[in-house]
């Protein structure tokens, strides 16, 4: 049996989840899913095999083995079984070939299709996702206006006469910040479902973002930080382990758009180690 701890919010529960599964299916093992996982009210997936959480206090004796890991750790592949992962593994290498498996086990349940219907999520509609809330309160991950600026008018350049529509958990702060356009804040449940829906996305530097991005299934293009940390800043941190995404479009500091490849190959060159990035 693979088992994983969860750490932060919903996005990160759900790299865990995902990685944790894909992991322990790869290998021929069962999985556990502690019942604090915060998507097992959202979606309808299985948590895997019942533990006692009794024995699961004492981790040493009953999990035989353990992974702690950030990003991308080759050695966690072939796990053996009764391990405990620890850590974010934010990683589209322990999961990619596992996708398709991973948009149904993120299925929402009970979707409010009829709030797709509602916004008229066309061709001609761009999705914002803008992440206010408890990110205004950390300069180091709070993208500056210039990053939501730059992508509106990049987006624009690449798709004439689209519309505009925010999903925030911060709607006072959208709306600041997006004055022309109009700013929602649903439930996790239906603001997740229009970003999985939406054709075009302009995402944040949020795990929540980047699941509702790569799990879509109808998106022509996505804009995401190039940046994860300090975007605006000379000193900025790449995207999270290594989940540069293929066939997303990235903004510079710069306001250019770069291709994921570019991203890569510049990371490459640089010399750069996604393990020694603080998340």
């Amino acid at each position: 049996m693979i088992s994983v701890e969860m750490i932060g919010r919903l996005g990160n529960h759900m790299w865990q989840y995902a990685v944790c599964r894909t992991l322990a299916e790869r290998n021929g093992y069962e999985f556990h899913v502690p019942r604090s996982f915060l998507g097992a009210e959202l979606f309808d997936c299985s948590l895997g095999v019942e533990v006692d959480q009794t024995k699961m206090q004492y981790t040493d004796s009953y999990m035989h083995n353990s992974f702690m890991a950030q990003f991308y750790n080759p050695n966690i592949i072939h796990l053996q079984d009764f391990t405990k992962l620890v850590g974010f593994f934010q990683s589209e290498r322990y999961i990619l070939e596992n996708k398709k498996n991973i948009q149904e086990w993120f299925e929402l349940k009970n979707p409010n299709l009829e709030l797709i219907d509602k916004l008229n999520l066309t061709d001609e509609v761009c999705i914002i996702n803008f992440r206010g809330g408890d990110y205004k309160d950390i300069p180091d991950v709070y993208l500056s206006s210039d990053y939501w600026n730059n992508s509106v008018e990049q987006m624009k350049k690449l798709h004439d006469n689209l519309k505009f529509i925010v999903i925030t958990d911060d709607v006072d702060a959208a709306e600041k910040l997006f004055p022309d356009f109009p700013a929602y804040h649903f439930s996790v449940a239906e603001d997740f479902l229009v970003i999985t829906h939406a054709k075009y996305l302009i995402i944040a530097n949020s795990t929540f973002s980047w699941w509702g991005a790569w799990l879509n299934k109808f998106c022509k293009t996505v804009i995401a930080p190039k940046f994860w940390m300090r975007h605006n800043q000379s000193n900025g941190w790449w995207a999270p382990g290594e989940s540069i995404t293929k066939g997303f479009l990235y903004m510079g500091k710069d306001g250019k758009l770069y291709s994921s490849s570019e991203c890569i190959d510049e990371v490459n060159a640089l010399g750069l180690s996604y393990s020694k990035f603080p998340y």
